[in-house]
């Protein structure tokens, strides 16, 4: 019972702290807004409402961009790295993934607007990834930040989920996830903690690859679970 109490006021905090940083991040927009705001109200009924619509909009995207920096910034600040383990729920690394993936949860709505562009390569190295040269994400679904390395040149499809992590009887299992250079991960495609991929391989669209899974540099795997298709050419 205590423990549940415990538990309920974490998130009660957690919710506030969110709420709290949201706020904070929307500081240069409702500046912006207020500052515009004498000429927006001089204006006539169609001219006010089009100045302010364009505030408004603008304000919009300053508060997303600064949200997304926000997170980085956090992340970067105070790194929280996971390494590989198996631990009880209730420990040190199970309260540091649940920090991690609070912040990205936060963030991750926001940072869907940049993808696949830089800003969400920037974004996953502040949180702790370990991304190479030329990596083009275009999904938010990467968890657990500090146990992924992505390779030079490699694609990662929309929504496609990276983590490295999974609870399993009772207990929270950490594992890191390798992927190589110039591979393709397909749209909607699920890597699972301890993958390792290989140069040039390509994980198909929806296809999951099961924990722990290795696959050989050049192949094309496909399906649920994950198998080998044929050589990539």
């Amino acid at each position: 019972m205590i423990l549940r109490f415990f538990e309920l006021l974490a998130v009660i905090s957690f919710s506030i702290l969110g709420g709290a940083l949201w706020g904070l991040a929307a500081f240069p927009s409702i500046f912006l807004v207020n500052s515009f705001w004498p000429l927006i109200m001089a204006q006539s009924n169609l001219l006010m409402i089009l100045y302010l619509s364009v505030i408004v909009g603008v304000a919009l995207m300053i508060w997303i961009i600064s949200f997304v920096l926000l997170v980085a910034i956090i992340g970067f600040v105070f790194p929280l790295k996971l390494s590989k383990a198996r631990v009880p729920y209730r420990s040190i690394p199970t309260t540091k993934w649940v920090i991690i993936s609070f912040l990205h949860v936060l963030g991750m709505k926001f940072v869907e607007w940049f993808q696949p562009t830089v800003v969400m390569n920037i974004y996953f190295k502040a949180l702790g990834a370990n991304i190479e040269k030329g990596v083009r994400i275009n999904t938010a679904r990467i968890w657990d930040m500090s146990l992924i390395t992505i390779g030079k040149g490699t694609v990662i499809g929309g929504r496609a989920v990276i983590l490295g992590h999974l609870a399993e009887k009772g207990e929270m299992v950490f594992a890191p996830v390798k992927i190589g250079k110039k591979c393709l991960i397909g749209t909607s495609a699920q890597i699972n903690p301890g993958c390792t991929i290989g140069d040039g391989a390509v994980i198909a669209s929806r296809a999951v690859l099961k924990k722990y899974t290795h696959v050989p540099a050049g192949e094309i795997w496909g399906g649920i679970p994950a198998k080998k298709i044929k050589e990539s050419d």
